[in-house]
């Protein structure tokens, strides 16, 4: 179940979401809020800020790894053809970040 890659997907939940702003640096779109990123998009890989118990959980999800950019942030490579459970997590991962983003 395709419904456009992660970028398009990140960009339209984005929309949906107040104070969140969106720049690109080096390849990676970082989105922010109060100029705190919480989302980071390379190519395909997005990466989350969550709680610490959020990660550890989201980690037991096919397509994800621990990140680098620090414990609080998981990364997740769906496969190119996108299901919807791959859709789902993009989105529902994408508003927690923003929520714990904005405090």
């Amino acid at each position: 179940m395709a419904d456009g890659g992660a970028a398009a997907i990140l960009g339209d939940v984005a929309a949906t979401q107040p104070q969140v702003s969106r720049r690109e640096a080096a390849g990676t779109v970082v989105y922010e809020s109060g100029g705190r990123p919480f989302v980071a998009l390379t190519g395909a890989r997005a990466e989350f800020r969550l709680r610490p118990e959020m990660v550890r959980a989201a980690l037991r999800t096919p397509g994800t790894e621990a990140s680098g950019r620090g414990p609080e942030w998981v990364a997740f490579e769906p496969p190119d053809e996108l299901e919807r459970y791959d859709i789902d997590r993009l989105r529902s991962w994408f508003e927690m970040a923003a929520r714990l983003a904005r405090g």
